[in-house]
């Protein structure tokens, strides 16, 4: 399988005059992605949902705040987390390159995936969103996440 075959359209790379924020940068996305596995799940298995609720927590600390104010129960307006198709790609790549699999509904961090993790953990990167991550660790169990997208 190549590439063209797991976008399933065309492609290029064009270089740009214009800064571009880093959550639109592949590489960028696909390691948090991994350092998501890497804090928040301890089985080695999560949802997609676990996966776009985290990226959207650590997006902003207004994010944070409010996630916050809602689990601790200050709030009574759920956070309106946004499913980013970005979040979509980063794991069709990761998957793409033998560091994760998706399994029965459900995506898995591979051994590959697992020293691909321990890398990025030896390097200074990523401070603020891993530190948001350990603070809201206890509260992105899958059985939070799921309360978190019910209306």
């Amino acid at each position: 399988m190549d590439i063209t075959q797991l976008l399933n359209r065309p492609f290029t790379f064009k270089r740009r005059n214009k800064y571009i924020p880093c959550d639109f940068r592949p590489a960028w996305r696909t390691s948090l992605i991994l350092i998501v596995f890497g804090i928040a799940v301890p089985k080695r298995k999560c949802s997609l949902k676990k996966l776009h609720a985290a990226s959207w927590l650590v997006k902003s600390q207004e994010h944070l705040d409010s996630f916050f104010a809602w689990v601790e129960g200050e709030s009574l307006l759920v956070p309106e987390v946004r499913m980013d198709p970005v979040v979509d790609r980063a794991v069709e790549l990761l998957v793409f390159e033998g560091l994760l699999i998706k399994d029965d509904g459900k995506i898995m961090v591979t051994d590959d995936g697992i020293k691909a993790i321990g890398v990025l953990n030896g390097l200074d990167v990523f401070v603020n969103e891993v530190e948001a991550l350990k603070k809201a660790k206890k509260y992105l169990s899958e059985a939070g996440v799921d309360r978190l997208f019910k209306v």
